[in-house]
């Protein structure tokens, strides 16, 4: 007797591929939520690390802030002053000079008229701003600022 040979399946329809093909199918949404966890937790670690990063660079910068506040302060102070010393520069650069010699690295202390030329300073010169161009920038649109200028004309 000659036995037809059993009909072979195709490989989508054995049972092993059916079970395969469940379980990705029931295992899809833990992957998904997995990723979502992974992105998250990145996303996280980095917010700390730019936070963490911030906290240590105003640490480190937090002499030079106070030295700048102080300035800034000073600068004030003496803004109010300034009226009592118009047309006085002796008594004026002496008060510039005792401001300057606080200690605070401060290597000029100075009252600059709209003309850029003054004789009210720390040093014992006059000085001429009048055609610096930072100069008159800052007198084309006065308010509080500061700067670093890599070149000053003394330091």
């Amino acid at each position: 007797m000659n036995e037809l040979p059993a009909p072979r399946r195709s490989f989508t329809g054995r049972l092993g591929f059916r079970l395969a093909f469940l379980l990705a199918i029931a295992l899809l949404p833990l992957g998904f939520v997995s990723v979502m966890q992974t992105a998250s937790l990145a996303r996280e670690a980095r917010a700390r690390s730019e936070a963490a990063l911030t906290g240590e660079t105003l640490r480190a910068a937090s002499a030079e802030l106070r030295v700048i506040q102080l300035a800034q302060g000073m600068a004030e102070a003496l803004a109010i002053a300034m009226p009592d010393y118009l047309g006085d520069d002796a008594a004026c650069s002496a008060t510039m000079r005792k401001v300057a010699a606080q200690g605070n690295g401060y290597s000029l202390v100075g009252y600059f008229p709209l003309s850029g030329i003054t004789g009210c300073s720390s040093l014992d010169r006059r000085l001429d701003f009048s055609q610096s161009a930072l100069f008159k920038r800052y007198t084309a649109e006065p308010k509080p600022s500061m700067i670093a200028n890599p070149r000053p004309p003394l330091s």
